[in-house]
């Protein structure tokens, strides 16, 4: 529909791109054929790739699990075929959409893709380049004149509601900026590499803009988080990652990552706050998996954290006679019999 218009409106389209660049239209085109070809097409591939990496994970509950299990866990040799074909797509975008506003989207599915690929200095330049060319209020002045010039010209030629103009607006598409997720993704590409300063500079630096979109916070806040436990510094990792708890909505995420939090806390020796955490793990009925290692851990903590003993074992029964704890049985029975042990209680043990 939009390319018939292109060729029957000829002199509209010729005389706004002389005096102001790609005109109204031309530029609607630029926008569609960008989002619903190329991007589009590349968002999905990757999304795909992010979903089947995530299903397929097996988190092993006796380490630490990962903040962003997905990006971890992405196998760059098994999925470098679609992420080649991802940036593929985006350069080819970028190249016969110059003028289209997709374009810093585009170079953010290609620095995510080099970053699942661990081409680390291609991906950086990729994050670099969207933080210096498109940062949000960047040529503003400018657009409000062309929005101006727009606006004057579509009263001008309105002739009713079914007008050309009025056509592209319903079909126009909301464009975000992708610039703070892109400084985001340059954090996580340093961690990856281990460039940890140079993680923390750019941390420090994005977390005082005043312009910093409040639903962006908490990846921010995990990926500080993700820094620390890279960096094996599991003590600082704790207020950020609690932080990014705090302000998470979705209910599958929010039991991993307390589950996460009460690790930390063992690891830095605070017993009590880590049973606190489990057991705020346990209110949110998590899948149970999630749940059965949530009490056995807790079971394990008593140890340390000096608790009765009567209630924990009172809990390893209830989970014994639990019929979905079948195939977990023998880890069961083995923490009770450290419990009996640690009750100076060695005839029952045995």
């Amino acid at each position: 529909m939009f390319s018939i218009f292109l060729f029957t409106q000829p002199s509209f389209g010729q005389k706004k791109k002389k005096k102001n660049g790609p005109s109204f239209i031309l530029q609607q085109y630029h926008d569609l054929t960008s989002r619903y070809n190329g991007y589009f097409n590349s968002r999905l591939k990757l999304k795909t790739i992010e979903q089947t990496t995530e299903k397929e994970i097996k988190d092993n509950y006796d380490t630490l699990l990962s903040i962003f299990p997905a990006q971890d866990k992405i196998d760059a040799n098994t999925n470098a075929k679609e992420l080649d074909l991802i940036i593929e797509k985006c350069t080819k975008v970028i190249q016969k959409h110059p003028d289209s506003k997709w374009v810093d989207d585009c170079f953010y599915l290609m620095g995510i893709a080099h970053l699942y690929k661990e081409e680390h200095t291609k991906s950086i330049k990729c994050f670099l380049h969207i933080s210096s060319s498109y940062k949000p209020g960047k040529g503003k002045k400018q657009k409000k004149k062309k929005k101006s010039r727009r606006h004057y010209t579509k009263i001008k030629n309105q002739k009713d509601k079914n007008s050309l103009d009025d056509l592209l607006n319903k079909y126009k598409i909301i464009h975000q900026p992708i610039y703070y997720q892109a400084i985001i993704a340059l954090i996580q590409t340093y961690i990856d590499k281990k460039e940890f300063s140079k993680a923390q500079t750019v941390s420090d630096l994005i977390k005082n803009d005043a312009n910093f979109p409040e639903d962006l916070k908490k990846d921010l806040l995990l990926t500080k988080a993700h820094s620390f436990v890279k960096n094996e510094q599991f003590d600082k990792a704790i207020e950020p990652l609690h932080d990014a708890i705090l302000l998470t909505k979705k209910k599958k995420d929010k039991p991993r990552l307390l589950f996460i939090e009460a690790q930390l806390h063992s690891l830095n020796e605070s017993y009590d706050d880590a049973i606190k955490r489990y057991k705020q793990v346990l209110s949110l009925n998590p899948e149970h998996i999630l749940a059965f290692n949530a009490r056995l851990n807790m079971a394990r903590l008593f140890i340390d954290a000096d608790m009765p003993t009567s209630k924990i074992k009172q809990m390893l029964f209830s989970m014994i006679k639990d019929e979905k704890n079948i195939e977990y049985l023998d880890i069961l029975y083995y923490v009770l019999a450290e419990i009996e042990q640690e009750d100076f209680n060695s005839i029952k043990a045995l």
